[in-house]
C-alpha cells in the first residue's frame, strides 16, 4: 500500500486524497459523449424562428413559403402546439424543502409564474423567444427555411428593469399580475427591527443593483429527440442538471406516461445553473420527431444561447444597517427585488438570498421584503451560488461603508460582529440556522496567506510605478439545500467491479472520481474498481440532479446508508458460505470473517462465492441493494476572500494582482477537485465584477451582448495565480460532515473585487462603482471625482 492509500486520522484511505480525475482521459482524448456528438439514423435538423421584439402580439405566422423549400419536413407554430394540447413546462419555481424561505404572492397564496408554452400562440414577451420551429433534412436547409417564415407582429410597450416594471402604468406582461409583482413576502421581525433602528447611534443605507449575466457554458445547449412508433417510446438526448426531473416535466408537457420517455444526459459541457430547467427545444424535438416520424436534432448557436439561455443574477437590493456607538451591529433592513424575466422559471435565487441577508454577522434583528417582478427579458434561473453573491455583495459593501463613515478599521469592525464558533448552531435574524463554522479563523487565515502585512510595501511600490494599489476583503456564508430525495443502487459484480447508480448529474465536477472515493472507503474496495452510472433514466429511476451544491452531500449520505445495507446483506451471504450465522460474521479492514471458520472473503471474493451458492429468496439478488434517502437540512459553506488590484488612473484599467481565499467545505472528499472548483468559481465571480453583463438597449429592448465579441469573459491572462486553501469544519447534518465546495469561490468574488478597486481609488474620492468595472467606467469615475475636488 502506498502513502496515498494509508488511512488518515479518521480512518479513510481515499476520502480526502487528491486523486486525479478518472474521467479526464476520456474527455481530453475526444471520447466524451456530449449531446451534439450523437447522431441517429434518419436524423433531421431543427432551426428556430425567434422574436425580434421584446413585447408584441402575434397577429399571424405564414409558413407556406417555408413549407415548400427544399428538404423541409415540417414547420411548427404555437397554434400547432395549442391544437395538440401540449401543456406548459411545469417549472415549479418555488423552492419547497422544509428549510427553504417560503415565498408567496403578494398578500399570500400561490405564485403565478406565467405559462411557459413550447411556442407561444398569443404574444412574445422577450427578444429571442421562439415562435416557430422548422425541421429539414440538413441544418442549412432548416436555417434557410426559417428565414422564409413570415411572422406578423403588433408591437406592444415593453419594460426591462424591475423597478420600472413596478411603477404605476408600466407595461403589463400578464393580465393575471397587473402590477408585474408576482412575489412579495416579508421575513424577520419588523417591530424588533424598528426598535433597534430607533435606538441606533448610526444607520448606514445603500442601494445596489447586481446586474444580469449569463452562464456561457462551453457546450451550447442541444437536444436530439426520437420516437419509436413500434414501442410508443420517446428518447431524448440532452445535457442537463438532472435527467430524472426533466423526464417528469417533459412527460407532462407531451401528455404521455413518464415510462414512455427515456432521457439520456451523458457528458455535459458546463451548467452553472443554466441547464437546471427544461428548455422549450427539448419538448419540441420530441414532439416533432413523432410528427414527422424521424429523429430531430437542435443545436443552439452561441448567439442563440446569449439570447435565450436562462440568465442569472439581476437583483436590486436596498439595505440598511443599524449600529451602536461602539460599532456593534444591531439590526438590518432589506428589500430584495428579483427580475425573473418574462416567465418565472426559478425563485431559487430570491429564496436562497433571503435566508442569508445578515451574512456571517451576529445581527439580532432583521426585516426583509422579498419581491419578484416580471419584465420583457429572458427568464432568469439559478446561477452559480444562486442568490448568495448578491446578498454577500450588499452586506459586505455595507460593512465597508460603515467602517468608512464611523472611522473604524474594517477588519476590527468585522471581527467585532462575526458569529462566534461557540454560538453554533446559530439561528440568524430571518430564521436560517447555520450548522457550523469558524468565521474569524477563516478571516485570520486568509489574511495570513494573502500576506496582509506586506500590503503597505506593495502599495508604495505600485505608487512608484504610477499605479494605485487597493485591496478588498469579504467574508461570506452561503447555503446548500437542493432537492431532498436521492437514491443509490449498489451492486458488487463477481468480475471485480462495483456498479453504483446515482441520480446526480455532473457537468465537470468529477463525480466519477470523488463518488468512487467515497464508495471505496465505505466498502474497502479499490477506487478504480468503482463504476459510477448516471444520466440514463432507464437506469436511474430516482434522483435530484446536480444543483445548489447538493451532489456530494446527498450522494455520500445515501452511499453511507446503502453501504450499511450492503454489508449487512454480505454478512448474511458470508454466513451461508462459512456455515455460520450473520451475527458471528464481522467486516474488518475489507474482509468478512467468522469465529466459526478460518475462511475469509473480501467483497469480490464473496460475490464469486455467492454466484455458486443456492441462496434463499431474500438474498437471490446477491450483493445488490437499493437505498433511498430524504434530507432537508441545509449546510452552510463559508469563508473569506482577499483581492488586490492595481488601477491605472490614466486609463482606468484594472489589473488583479493577487487573490487568496479560504473556503470551509466541511469534509473535503478530493482536494484536487475542490481546488479546481474553487478556481473556476472565482473566475466566474471575478468575471461579473470586471467584464460580464447582459446589456439591453433601453430604447429597443435589444440585447447588445449577443456574441463573445461583445460579452466580456475572464481569460487566463487576466487572472493571477490564486492562493486557495480549504477549511474543514464538519457539518453535523450528515454522516460525513460534508458541506459543499463548488460555489463558495463565486460568492465573495464580485464584492471583494469591487471593494479592492474602491480602496485603490479612495484617495481620489471615488466611493461607489457599479459592475462590471470596465476601464471606461473606472476612468469616468476618476474624472468625475477629480472634477468635484477642484
Amino acid at each position: 500500500m502506498d502513502d496515498t492509500t494509508k488511512p488518515d486520522a479518521a480512518g479513510f484511505r481515499f476520502i480526502g486524497k487528491p486523486l486525479p480525475r478518472k474521467e479526464d482521459e476520456r474527455l481530453v482524448t475526444g471520447r466524451g459523449r456530449f449531446t451534439d456528438d450523437f447522431k441517429l439514423d434518419g436524423q433531421t435538423y431543427a432551426a428556430m424562428v425567434r422574436s425580434p421584439h421584446p413585447h408584441a402580439r402575434i397577429v399571424g405566422i405564414d409558413t407556406a413559403a417555408a413549407q415548400k423549400m427544399p428538404g423541409v419536413r415540417g414547420v411548427f407554430t404555437g397554434a400547432d402546439c395549442a391544437a395538440e394540447k401540449l401543456a406548459p413546462i411545469p417549472h415549479d419555481p418555488v423552492p419547497k424543502t422544509k428549510f427553504d424561505m417560503k415565498l408567496s404572492a403578494p398578500g399570500g397564496g400561490a405564485v403565478f409564474g406565467g405559462p411557459h408554452m413550447l411556442l407561444p400562440a398569443d404574444q412574445v414577451r422577450h427578444v429571442g423567444e421562439a415562435v416557430a420551429m422548422v425541421v429539414a433534412e440538413t441544418k442549412a436547409q432548416a436555417l434557410d427555411a426559417a428565414e422564409a417564415v413570415a411572422v406578423q407582429y403588433d408591437e406592444l410597450p415593453f419594460v426591462l428593469h424591475s423597478e420600472d416594471a413596478m411603477r404605476p402604468g408600466a407595461p403589463v406582461l400578464w393580465d393575471e399580475v397587473p402590477n408585474n409583482i408576482l412575489v412579495e413576502t416579508l421575513f424577520g421581525d419588523a417591530a424588533a427591527t424598528d426598535r433597534a433602528f430607533a435606538r441606533a447611534a448610526h444607520v448606514i443605507a445603500r442601494d445596489f443593483h447586481i446586474g444580469r449575466v449569463t452562464g456561457v457554458p462551453l457546450e451550447p445547449r442541444a437536444a436530439l429527440g426520437a420516437y419509436d412508433a413500434a414501442s410508443g417510446r420517446y428518447t431524448l438526448y440532452a445535457g442537463s442538471g438532472g435527467a430524472v426531473r426533466q423526464k417528469s416535466e417533459l412527460a407532462t408537457v407531451l401528455g404521455i406516461p413518464p415510462e414512455t420517455l427515456r432521457v439520456l444526459s451523458h457528458d455535459v459541457g458546463g451548467n452553472f445553473g443554466t441547464r437546471n430547467r427544461v428548455f422549450v427545444e427539448f419538448g419540441l424535438v420530441l414532439w416533432a420527431a413523432k410528427k414527422i416520424g424521424r429523429p430531430v436534432k437542435f443545436t443552439a448557436t452561441r448567439s442563440e444561447a446569449f439570447l435565450s439561455d436562462y440568465q442569472g443574477r439581476d437583483l436590486v437590493t436596498k439595505v440598511e444597517l443599524a449600529l451602536d456607538d461602539k460599532g456593534k451591529f444591531l439590526a438590518m433592513r432589506a428589500t430584495n427585488i428579483s427580475n425573473v424575466g418574462a416567465r418565472c422559471v426559478s425563485l431559487s435565487p430570491l429564496s436562497k438570498g433571503a435566508g442569508l441577508i445578515p451574512g456571517p454577522y451576529a445581527i439580532a434583528a432583521a426585516h426583509l421584503r422579498a419581491m419578484a417582478v416580471f419584465t420583457n427579458t429572458t427568464p432568469t434561473n439559478a446561477y452559480r451560488s444562486s442568490g448568495r453573491p448578491e446578498v454577500t455583495f450588499a452586506i459586505e459593501r455595507l460593512v465597508d461603508a460603515a467602517a468608512d463613515e464611523l472611522g473604524i478599521d474594517r477588519i476590527a469592525l468585522r471581527r467585532k460582529n462575526l458569529i462566534r464558533p461557540e454560538a453554533m448552531p446559530y439561528r440568524n435574524a430571518v430564521g436560517m440556522t447555520y450548522d457550523s463554522g469558524r468565521y474569524a479563523a477563516n478571516m485570520d487565515r486568509a489574511m495570513d496567506i494573502a500576506d496582509w502585512q506586506g500590503f503597505p510595501a506593495r502599495r508604495r511600490d505600485a505608487k512608484r510605478r504610477g499605479k494605485l494599489l487597493g485591496r478588498g476583503l469579504a467574508n461570506y456564508v452561503e447555503s446548500s439545500i437542493g432537492a431532498p430525495r436521492e437514491q443509490a443502487r449498489i451492486s458488487v459484480q463477481p468480475e471485480g467491479r462495483v456498479d453504483v447508480v446515482i441520480g446526480t448529474q455532473p457537468s465537470g465536477q468529477g463525480h466519477e472520481t470523488s463518488f468512487a472515493q467515497v464508495i471505496s472507503d465505505l466498502l474497502h474496495v479499490p477506487a478504480e474498481s468503482v463504476r459510477i452510472i448516471l444520466g440514463d433514466t432507464d437506469v436511474v429511476k430516482v434522483g435530484g440532479g446536480s444543483h445548489s451544491g447538493r451532489s456530494m452531500r446527498h450522494a455520500a449520505t445515501v452511499f453511507a446508508k446503502a453501504a450499511g445495507m450492503l454489508i449487512d446483506k454480505a454478512k448474511a451471504i458470508a454466513a451461508i458460505a462459512m456455515g455460520s450465522t450473520p451475527e458471528h460474521v464481522s467486516f474488518d479492514d475489507g474482509r468478512f470473517s467468522s469465529r466459526d471458520t478460518n475462511r475469509t472473503f473480501d467483497f469480490f471474493e464473496l460475490a464469486q462465492e455467492a454466484a455458486r451458492l443456492a441462496l434463499p429468496d431474500g438474498l437471490k439478488d446477491r450483493l445488490a441493494v437499493v437505498a433511498d434517502n430524504e434530507m432537508h437540512e441545509p449546510v452552510f459553506p463559508n469563508g473569506t476572500a482577499i483581492c488586490e488590484v492595481e488601477v491605472d488612473a490614466e486609463t482606468g484599467e484594472v489589473t488583479i494582482t493577487r487573490y487568496a481565499c479560504i473556503d470551509d467545505v466541511g469534509r473535503c472528499i478530493n482536494p484536487l477537485i475542490v481546488h479546481g472548483q474553487t478556481h473556476g468559481a472565482i473566475a466566474q465571480g471575478v468575471g461579473q465584477a470586471m467584464w460580464e453583463q447582459i446589456f439591453l438597449d433601453a430604447g429597443s429592448g435589444q440585447p447588445l451582448t449577443g456574441s463573445l465579441m461583445d460579452y466580456g469573459m475572464p481569460r487566463a491572462d487576466t487572472l493571477p495565480a490564486f492562493r486557495t486553501e480549504i477549511a474543514e469544519v464538519l457539518s453535523p447534518t450528515n454522516p460525513l460532515g460534508i458541506k459543499a465546495g463548488g460555489e463558495g469561490g463565486t460568492t465573495a468574488a464580485p464584492v471583494v473585487v469591487v471593494s479592492a478597486v474602491l480602496d485603490a481609488l479612495r484617495e481620489l474620492g471615488v466611493r461607489d462603482l457599479t459592475m462590471p468595472l470596465t476601464p471606461d467606467k473606472v476612468w469616468d469615475a476618476i474624472r468625475q471625482a477629480k472634477a468635484r475636488s477642484n
